[in-house]
């Protein structure tokens, strides 16, 4: 038995203002499903989806877009997976090609072959009686059982002994249905076996697969259709005429009722007796539809044979198929398009995050090692990206390369910022800016006014103006017409970056602090430490026109307007070192750590340190390594219940009549020996029950 284990801390921090639960997107978590071939699928009871693929078991978090992959390089036997089933403790079975069965729980996987008794090592099919009996078809050697008292058991009987299997539904304890590849359906009801081939009415030999719909009706999918069965009378109806003659590899049942079968290029829908048929409006190639379920939201999921795994959501459709995943986790910058698309820069590459799928774009086309830093979105969805050899564009189809030597005076880039009138900035070092306005670009210098040539960062006044500094904080700014020079902070200070805020404030992030500057007086901020604790990575405004900033070693900076608040790895972040921040259109944050990119979609501000709401639970940092604290507001006093579950369900812990008083409560716990992964916490009152859903990180 091989188990992963992933050890967390979790702990609270009650002066901070942040009540946030952070995500942090690494190359673990971001391939997508690796396999070509998506054999089966299920949704857990934890609303984790499941697939089965030649590449592994996949795991899929819809809530985040996480994926988990395992594969022979982390705790599985082999890489092809016939089917994923879902025990009813929760645990997650996968049969494999030519190494038994595994079952994942408690965060690990154990694997089981003919030397633990399984009967044959390739496992095509897997159901579970009521009374919790494990049933396993295998290919070429029948049915093996499985109980956790007595272990595996290969079914006696002579007459399935050397059976090639590939389904099987156990209806009862006594009553199993076992789909044949050349056999039809054999029925074993209370020890005594039948067959149903073609002579008793079933028009194919090979069962594919066998569903029990909400009727409790038994379809039974073959190589020549698809048609009910009776358990009462061992008969079939006949195939519908618009599945008859077409093999049918999965049937499911969507939210609305409605039977899905899959088939060879098409999905066949049936409702109130109409058919029809559709297929994905992305398919590439011709393909064979494996599998198919429908998650809790009413999302359809199709396995296909060559092109990965297809999602319905109404009427769009998705395809996760060769999602390439990031590739670091030392990035450079970030930005969102006009169709909320997320973009990241590393030094090597270009990543785009659609919501579903992370891709590394400038790989696909060919480009690499650019060293990419800078990057922006402009109003048509075009993405400018600085780079050691100039200035990239990207239109969605093509790259176009707007060479220094050419463009920029072989100079080095250093900025971009999109003006009002959707004009692009370019900075550089030694050679001024660049304006490009979708046709033509104009060069300024000295010569036209500007303070100096040597330009670190540029902003846009909410007037329109634009702003230039220079590493040594000498500031141009230009009205469309002139330039206008304040060199009020030069010589003093070395310039990261700069924003400027509603009020006109320029904040520039130093090496040593923050500095706010107008016209008439500056104000300096962290700027008490000389050992280069305050160094200032970045600094941005967001449309509140609060100030973000990252501050080396203490972490992420907010400037409400009054007062000063810092959020560090004690409230959820997985580094203190900090490059980027982005508020996106839907309000979630992205922050990019040396270590991945944190995205929260649940941070709130408040403005009394350490208050939350009452009866609610926080648990903060958020995902964690180590010890654990949780906080919570209580409106009475009394004694709670609280319970720490895994996310295929099992209890992980459990203390209980823990004393509750009114207001915040504070419960520390150990957890050095508990699961990765999905954790739930539950505080069970009297009157109430409240829960937070924690993520645990490898401390690897």
């Amino acid at each position: 038995m091989k188990i992963f284990h992933i050890v967390i801390s979790l702990f609270l921090s009650i002066s901070q203002v942040g009540l946030s639960q952070w995500i942090v997107y690494n190359p673990y978590n971001t391939k997508g499903i690796q396999g070509t071939m998506v054999s089966s699928g299920l949704a857990a009871n934890d609303d984790k989806l499941w697939f089965g693929t030649d590449q592994g078991v996949a795991c899929f978090d819809p809530e985040y877009s996480v994926w988990t992959n395992y594969n022979t390089s982390n705790w599985l036997n082999t890489n092809f997976i016939y089917q994923v089933f879902e025990d009813k403790e929760g645990g997650i079975w996968a049969a494999t090609n030519g190494s038994g069965v595994s079952r994942y729980s408690n965060n690990g996987w154990t694997n089981y072959s003919i030397k633990d008794g399984l009967s044959y090592n390739v496992v095509r099919a897997i159901s579970q009686s009521p009374d919790g009996t494990m049933w396993f078809g295998t290919y070429g050697h029948g049915i093996c059982t499985y109980r956790a008292a007595t272990g595996f058991k290969k079914y006696a009987s002579g007459a399935i002994a050397n059976s090639y299997v590939l389904s099987i539904l156990a209806l009862s304890d006594d009553l199993i249905l076992i789909g044949t590849h050349n056999e039809g359906l054999i029925i074993l009801d209370n020890d005594t076996v039948c067959s149903l081939v073609n002579e008793n009415e079933l028009s194919g030999n090979k069962v594919f697969s066998i569903f029990r719909d909400h009727n409790d009706k038994i379809w039974i999918a073959t190589e020549k259709g698809a048609q009910q069965y009776d358990p009462a009378t061992r008969s079939v109806s006949a195939c519908p005429d618009s599945l008859a003659g077409k093999t049918i590899y999965g049937i499911c049942e969507n939210h609305s009722g409605e039977l899905i079968f899959t088939s060879n290029d098409k999905i066949f829908t049936v409702s109130n007796g109409s058919w029809s048929s559709f297929i994905p409006d992305n398919l590439l190639n011709s393909t064979a539809f494996y599998s198919a379920f429908y998650d809790k939201d009413g999302i359809g999921w199709f396995g296909s044979s060559n092109q990965g795994l297809f999602k319905k959501s109404g009427p769009s459709w998705y395809n996760y198929f060769n999602s390439s995943g990031l590739n670091t986790t030392y990035l450079t910058g970030l930005c969102e398009d006009k169709d909320q698309n997320l973009w990241f820069t590393s030094y090597e590459s270009v990543y785009r995050f659609d919501g579903q799928n992370w891709n590394n774009v400038t790989q696909k086309a060919g480009i690499s090692n650019a060293n990419f830093t800078n990057l922006i979105a402009d109003s048509k969805g075009n993405i400018w990206c600085t780079s050691g050899s100039g200035l990239y564009k990207y239109d969605g189809n093509t790259w176009t390369n707007f060479a220094a030597s050419v463009y920029f005076d072989n100079g080095y880039l250093s900025s971009l910022v999109l003006g009002k009138d959707g004009s692009l900035w370019v900075g550089s070092y030694y050679n001024g800016v660049y304006r490009y306005d979708g046709s033509n670009w104009t060069h300024f210098t000295t010569s036209h006014g500007m303070a100096t040539n040597n330009i670190k960062a540029l902003a846009i006044f909410p007037d329109g103006k634009l702003a230039v500094v220079s590493e040594y904080a000498e500031i141009s700014i230009y009205d469309g017409n002139t330039w206008t020079v304040d060199n009020t902070l030069y010589g003093n200070n070395y310039i990261l970056d700069m924003t400027i805020d509603v009020d006109n404030n320029i904040w520039l992030a130093t090496y040593n602090g923050i500095l706010r500057h107008t016209d008439s007086e500056t104000q300096s901020y962290y700027t008490d430490d000389y050992d280069q604790y305050n160094y200032v990575e970045f600094i941005k405004t967001d449309k509140e026109g609060q100030i973000w900033a990252g501050l080396y070693y203490t972490g992420l900076l907010l400037f409400s307007g009054s007062n000063w608040y810092t959020f560090s790895t004690s409230d959820g972040l997985s580094s203190n070192y900090l490059k980027d921040i982005l508020i996106d259109s839907r309000g979630r944050y992205w922050v990019i750590a040396d270590n991945g990119i944190n995205m929260s979609a649940s941070f709130t501000h408040v403005e009394e340190p350490g208050s939350i709401s009452p009866n609610k639970i926080v648990a903060c940092p958020n995902p964690f390594s180590g010890s654990l604290d949780i906080q919570y507001s209580s409106v009475m006093t009394g004694f709670a219940d609280i319970h720490f579950f895994s996310a295929d369900g099992r209890l992980v812990k459990q203390y209980n009549q823990q004393k509750v008083d009114i207001g915040e409560n504070t419960f520390h716990f150990e957890s050095h020996n508990w699961p990765d992964g999905l954790l739930f916490c539950k505080i069970i009152l009297p009157n109430s029950t409240e829960s937070i859903k924690l993520l645990k990180v490898s401390t690897y």
